[in-house]
């Protein structure tokens, strides 16, 4: 499959692969480990997800709202939490 940008969004970047280079660099100079949560499938490197946190998500997704639409700038409720 062949991915194209439009020219027109060529200005759009993905700015937390540049944090990439920068954790690489910390990590042979400081000898810090770094756990790689940005980027790729964290059940392929070895991530469970935990019992609680199915269930809460079977709960959620038996619920009509769950398939509604947000509203543009999200949920003020989750908003104001976060």
């Amino acid at each position: 499959m062949r991915f194209e940008i439009s020219r027109g969004c060529s200005w759009l970047t993905y700015e937390i692969r540049n944090l990439v280079p920068i954790a690489k660099k910390m990590q042979e100079l400081g000898g810090k480990k770094v756990i790689w949560e940005n980027i790729g499938d964290p059940v392929q490197k070895g991530e469970n997800i935990p019992d609680w946190m199915k269930e809460v998500l079977i709960d959620v997704l038996k619920e009509d709202i769950s398939y509604a639409y947000s509203p543009t700038k999200g949920v003020d409720a989750t908003r104001t939490f976060l």
